[in-house]
């Protein structure tokens, strides 16, 4: 069994498939589309930030993420989280706030898609954790793509938004749809 050196996983069928356990896998964080469909997700029912970040040293590349210790950041003034623990981190271009981790992720994850066009990092930045969370792209178009997600997200609703937005699998797909029918 092959232990990645970065992620401490195993490279278990099942968690290649979640993709991790092997680097050239790996996709992001701890989280995944099942365990949002199941209710397993983390923190799920907490609030949690999405946000939109230059990178501090190119600032042509864009930063996107989900993130919960950003509201203790948050200057009621100036509209602004700062992210000091990090220092690629630049200035912020956009934040959203959602009541629900659940429904913060699901937007995360549709942009991630929706940008994958543009997924590319500077190779200064291999290592870095958040790599995978990077798109070449101005901040103006982001933005646009970003509050055209959230908007439809709250026109259709968390799990209509799952279907329209994020690509699943036969089974996700059949369990999405069970979810919608039982609410």
């Amino acid at each position: 069994m092959y232990i990645d050196s970065i992620n401490r996983t195993a490279a278990t069928p099942s968690n290649i498939k979640k993709g991790q356990g092997l680097k050239c896998c790996y996709s992001r964080g701890f989280d995944c589309i099942n365990d949002a469909i199941n209710g397993t997700l983390r923190v799920m029912n907490d609030p949690e930030w999405l946000y939109l970040y230059e990178l501090k040293r190119f600032p042509e590349y864009i930063k996107l993420g989900i993130a919960t210790e950003m509201t203790k950041k948050i200057d009621v003034d100036e509209p602004t989280i700062l992210r000091d623990k990090d220092p690629e981190y630049g200035e912020a271009i956009s934040l959203w706030i959602f009541e629900k981790r659940i429904d913060a992720y699901l937007v995360e994850e549709a942009l991630f898609f929706a940008t994958l066009p543009s997924k590319e990092y500077p190779s200064e930045l291999e290592n870095w954790v958040g790599r995978s969370e990077i798109r070449k792209s101005d901040g103006e178009t982001m933005e646009k793509i970003t509050q055209l997600l959230v908007d439809h997200h709250q026109d259709v609703g968390r799990w209509q938004f799952a279907l329209d937005q994020i690509p699943l699998d036969n089974l996700q797909t059949q369990k999405v749809k069970s979810l919608i029918s039982s609410s």
